[in-house]
Formats: C-alpha cells, sequence, structure tokens
C-alpha cells in the first residue's frame, strides 16, 4: 500500500490529479467526494486540458442542489490520481459553485475502482499502488 497526504481545507479532503491529452498535462486540485458518485470537472478547466465538453453527445444526469441536470461526459485519455492512472476516464462536465480552492470533484467512480482507504483521522489515503509516478501538486 502506498500513503497518500491529503490537503486538509476546512474539514475538507484535497488531493492533486492530473488530466492527459497526447503529451499535454493540466495539473488540479479535486475536493475528495464519497458522496458523488461521479468525478466532475468544470468546462473552463477540460478545455485548458484540450477537451471541448459542448462537442460531446454523451450527456449524464447530475443531481445538484439546484436540480437535475443533463452534462456532458468527456472522455479523458489518461486520468491520474493518488499513484493510479486510468485511460479512457470519463468525468462529468459541470461548473461548481464552490471557491477557487478546488479544481473539481474526485468521485466514487474513481476511488471504487483502486479500493482506496481513507483515513479521517490522519488526512491520508491509501492506495494499492501501481508503481506509477503521482502527479505533481496543482497550483
Amino acid at each position: 500500500m502506498r500513503r497518500y497526504r491529503c490537503t486538509v481545507f476546512r474539514n475538507l479532503f484535497l488531493t492533486s490529479a492530473a488530466l492527459h491529452k497526447g503529451p499535454r498535462s493540466k495539473f488540479i486540485r479535486l475536493l475528495v467526494d464519497t458522496g458523488s458518485q461521479f468525478t466532475v470537472v468544470p468546462p473552463a478547466i477540460l478545455m485548458a486540458a484540450g477537451y471541448d465538453p459542448g462537442a460531446q453527445a454523451d450527456r449524464q444526469p447530475l443531481v445538484s442542489v439546484t436540480g437535475v441536470e443533463s452534462v456532458p461526459v468527456v472522455v479523458v485519455d489518461r486520468f491520474s490520481c493518488l499513484g493510479e492512472v486510468h485511460r479512457e476516464f470519463a468525468v462529468l462536465s459541470h461548473a461548481l459553485p464552490f471557491d477557487a480552492y478546488v479544481d473539481g470533484i474526485l468521485g466514487m467512480d474513481f476511488l471504487r475502482r483502486f479500493h482506496f482507504k481513507i483515513d479521517t483521522r490522519n488526512g491520508t489515503i491509501e492506495s494499492p499502488g501501481t508503481g506509477r509516478r503521482r502527479p505533481r501538486p496543482a497550483g
């Protein structure tokens, strides 16, 4: 197991991730959210990484505070986070109601895939680890 320390901000866990498209990489900071079924990245961040959320035909209903919205599904060439890399990983494109301290939400669609263990007392997440390099911190 590999252990990754999260940034704890206002009792929330934040971690770094990277969106990859060809040789390009966009490093971002995500809120770890076990209450979110999906990983969500705002359209502006996806566009900065080389993706076009508006051109996506696939859509997913997303329940938010304001109701249910149909949002674009963007398949990212490679998504790396917490020492794990997933190829052709689907994220939802949706603006977030948060302040600028996060770039998106890391949901259970990624966390369950790799069997992460979250230690809330120590602010760490354990990963089975594949030996791949962890993305550098965002910001």
